[in-house]
């Protein structure tokens, strides 16, 4: 049995009607979850029990390992890391540790699971889509997101969003222009910021 892939249209980041080209994305069939492993665990020695307690051995130990302080690499699948959030300061003195929280997991693939993916075949699934959002769809995204931090950069936008960098930038500069947003530099960053309504101030 072979995966799956659709054609997308890249969205089209100026005025003109060309169309854009298209790209090859993954078009998973559905979500394997726990009973998955559990059930392809009938055709080892292992009963369904015993690799369920596995799992659960193995979801704790790498927790454990992540709030410890720790990378954890599973050897063959690749690494788990731990992804901060905290507001961009100029000097250290400006922010203390009570402030920085937990953002996310980051997974990293490793070599070798990357090297058995190499041989995968692949099917086309008959349909063209367009990537991402329209842009009224992103605002209404960057709004919502900016009610629960305090800015956006343009790679925060592009996961957001679904897009590229270049059309993440036009998009954002496009709502500081229109007074929407404020955006600050720092260091290589530019942070977008919601424009604060000044009766609220």
């Amino acid at each position: 049995m072979s995966a799956e892939y659709k054609l997308v249209r890249r969205p089209n980041m100026g005025k003109r009607d060309e169309k854009q080209p298209l790209f090859p994305r993954f078009a998973p069939i559905e979500t394997m979850r726990t009973e998955y492993l559990i059930n392809r665990a009938q055709m080892t020695t292992f009963s369904s029990a015993e690799v369920k307690g596995m799992l659960e051995i193995l979801q704790d130990a790498i927790v454990k390992a992540l709030e410890s302080g720790n990378n954890i690499e599973i050897e063959g699948i690749g690494t788990f890391s731990l992804t901060l959030k905290g507001r961009p300061v100029m000097d250290k003195k400006e922010i203390r540790s009570e402030s920085i929280t937990f953002k996310d997991v980051t997974f990293r693939s490793s070599s070798a699971l990357r090297k058995r993916l190499q041989s995968l075949q692949l099917t086309r699934v008959d349909c063209i889509e367009n990537a991402g959002f329209r842009e009224e769809e992103c605002e209404t995204r960057t709004m919502k997101y900016l009610e629960t931090h305090d800015y956006i950069t343009g790679r925060d936008y592009s996961i957001l969003c679904k897009c590229g960098s270049t059309k993440a930038s036009i998009d954002l500069r496009k709502m500081k222009d229109a007074g929407k947003l404020t955006r600050t530099r720092f260091g290589s960053l530019y942070l977008y910021k919601k424009l604060l309504d000044k009766n609220k101030q």
